[in-house]
């Protein structure tokens, strides 16, 4: 059986938590912004992948993965 929406949201935030913490301890401000991002489309992946057996930090990787394709493609992305 799988998870409820309300526990697999908080395994998916407790999982943004933990990468932004690490972020913020190496201080890597860019990084930080693309996960500001991803959190914007963390929703849409973990709609998607309802039927899927997919582990919350697999919907924050493909947002945060999402996120840089985009910035890539409009030609935004800062090196």
């Amino acid at each position: 059986m799988g998870r409820t929406q309300p526990s697999y949201t908080k395994a998916v935030n407790e999982e943004i938590s933990k990468i932004e913490k690490v972020l913020e301890r190496t201080h890597s401000s860019e990084l930080l912004d693309y996960l500001e991002k991803a959190k914007e489309r963390v929703r849409y992946f973990q709609n998607a992948s309802y039927d899927e057996d997919l582990d919350p930090r697999d919907i924050v990787l493909l947002s945060i993965l999402s996120s840089i394709a985009e910035e890539c493609k409009n030609g935004r992305l800062r090196s």
